[in-house]
């Protein structure tokens, strides 16, 4: 499952593709929620045509979970080999990027390059507030949604816990709505 990145995060370490759905596309039944509003399940793959093979086999209504009911199904492979020409990329702002490795900057500006001379647009976007506002935002959202799904376990010293986790969990526990 993904909630802040732990589907497309390793995936990208390892050079694989990694599928972070849309919240409702695929069914959370049955799993253990951190928070409820970010997390979704989705496939790591070894390339983009088998996470779409599976994200068909893995979508659609499941009565067990309301949120999957706004959604039709759809055939990911059905555009999948009909190029990039005419798509619209969105980037952040170079100033957003952050601290980036020299040749991971140089592997980017080289994957715009390929994008844009294979017809797709590149158009750098502003956002509502910075990157690193937002990423502080989205980290208080899941560690007051796991704070209230979990408080029973992470205010527990007992359990084996990841210390750094618990701690950005537990942190949540006198927070209001007031400090978004």
């Amino acid at each position: 499952s993904d909630t802040g990145g732990s589907v497309r995060i390793p995936a990208s370490l390892c050079g694989i593709v990694g599928l972070k759905t849309t919240v409702g596309r695929v069914s959370n039944y049955g799993t253990l929620a951190l928070a409820e509003t970010l997390d979704t399940i989705g496939p790591m793959t070894r390339d983009v045509e088998d996470a779409a093979l599976l994200f068909n086999a893995m979508h659609g209504f499941d009565p067990h979970d309301a949120a999957t009911l706004p959604h039709a199904q759809a055939d990911a492979l059905r555009d999948l080999h009909g190029g990039v020409t005419g798509m619209r990329f969105a980037i952040l702002p170079h100033a957003e990027l952050g601290e980036l490795d020299p040749e991971v900057a140089t592997a980017f500006a080289a994957a715009l390059g390929v994008l844009r001379a294979l017809g797709a647009r590149i158009e750098p976007i502003t956002l509502p507030t910075g990157y690193k506002r937002m990423a502080d935002l989205v980290g208080k959202i899941i560690a007051a949604e796991g704070y209230a799904l979990h408080r029973d376990w992470i205010d527990r010293d007992d359990l084996p816990f990841d210390l750094d986790v618990r701690d950005r969990i537990r942190w949540a526990k006198n927070l209001s709505a007031a400090d978004y």
